[in-house]
């Protein structure tokens, strides 16, 4: 296997997180970059439905500020000194790229609604949010298996390695059979307009926003415990079951947060304005 010596001294096998993590860095923030103008784009011209353009901005204003903290996150990473820990700082802060990307495309989906250009073009981003999910899903399972045998090296944990990859499967087969089998939308509408938003659509925006948002702080708060624990407690390596705890949450917890932007993506174009 390659070896790999990071800008702190610290020898990484293939990959270091470390040495990735300005790059890393870099990408949250050009995306978060484009989610802030996309919002004042949104801000600033009227819609063709209202209420289905401030179902896109909750789902932006998440993704602009789980994409700048992201950032954050990932740019403290590049100054880390100690090796174990860089691996668990970036298990934890890493899986935010891709999730808050994914709700960034989710919004889309309320975009194209409500400035109504969704013909042959919401059927396309629904299977764009399918395709992204299975992609961060995969990056979800590969990291956490590699981060455990990273931090726990020398012993077996064909077992743990395991259900990474079958919670990651289940996913992606349970994605694909939730969207083909689910109906439209349904719920009283709200308001006197056709065009209204349903009950329904309005609650599962919310709730994945609120997910997302509660996913962020969880993943901020132990990023920020991870980093201010002292290095003798990473030598020579760290607890087992603290490396399975965060493998763990870096890995589900991102998952739930997917299940509902693919619930959450709107299916419907709005009708025309009653008289």
């Amino acid at each position: 296997m390659k070896l790999m010596l990071a800008s702190n001294g610290c020898q990484y096998l293939d990959w270091s997180p470390v040495a990735a993590a300005p790059s890393q860095s870099a990408i949250a923030a050009v995306l978060a970059g484009f989610v802030f103008a996309g919002i004042v784009v949104v801000l600033s011209v009227r819609a063709h439905s209202r209420p289905h353009a401030a179902q896109a901005l909750k789902l932006l204003f998440t993704a602009f500020f789980g994409l700048a903290v992201t950032a954050y996150l990932l740019a403290e990473l590049a100054g880390e000194q100690t090796c174990q820990r860089a691996g668990t700082t970036e298990v934890l802060a890493g899986a935010g790229l891709g999730t808050f990307s994914v709700i960034t495309v989710t919004a889309l989906t309320w975009l194209v609604v409500a400035y109504d250009w969704h013909e042959n073009v919401l059927g396309f981003l629904h299977v764009l949010v399918f395709v992204s999910c299975g992609f961060v899903v995969l990056l979800l399972c590969t990291n956490a298996i590699n981060y455990i045998g990273a931090e726990l090296p020398g012993s077996s944990h064909v077992i743990a390695d395991a259900l990474a990859a079958g919670v990651a499967a289940f996913s992606i087969f349970g994605a694909a059979i939730w969207i083909w089998k689910r109906p439209q939308a349904e719920g009283t509408s709200v308001g006197k307009r056709s065009c209204e938003v349903s009950i329904t659509e309005e609650k599962a925006v919310s709730w994945c926003a609120w997910a997302a948002l509660g996913y962020l702080a969880v993943s901020s708060v132990a990023t920020g415990v991870t980093t201010g624990l002292p290095g003798r407690m990473w030598r020579p390596t760290p607890a087992v079951w603290a490396t399975y705890t965060a493998a763990g949450a870096a890995l589900v917890l991102p998952l739930i947060v997917l299940a509902l932007a693919i619930n959450a993506f709107a299916r419907t174009a709005p009708g025309q304005p009653e008289g």
